[in-house]
């Protein structure tokens, strides 16, 4: 079952990063990327990894306004 970003990304590129993160919550921002077939041409795609609600929400408290985005 995909319960989360890391979860989902981890199915993607078939590794098992969440397992290892400190109560399954991303501790840091990661970015990784793959390659495709599309339509016949090979493609990147690049994924970018946020931390978890609970680490994003400490961060705030120590810094500047932070804000998870996607493209």
């Amino acid at each position: 079952m995909i319960t989360g970003k890391t979860t989902l990304l981890d199915a993607i590129r078939k590794t098992n990063v969440a397992e290892r993160e400190h109560g399954g919550i991303t501790q840091k921002i990661g970015a990784s990327e793959i390659e495709i077939d599309h339509e016949g041409k090979k493609r990147k795609i690049t994924f970018i990894d946020t931390p978890g609600h609970e680490a994003f929400f400490q961060m705030r408290g120590r810094g500047p306004r932070l804000q998870t985005s996607v493209f």
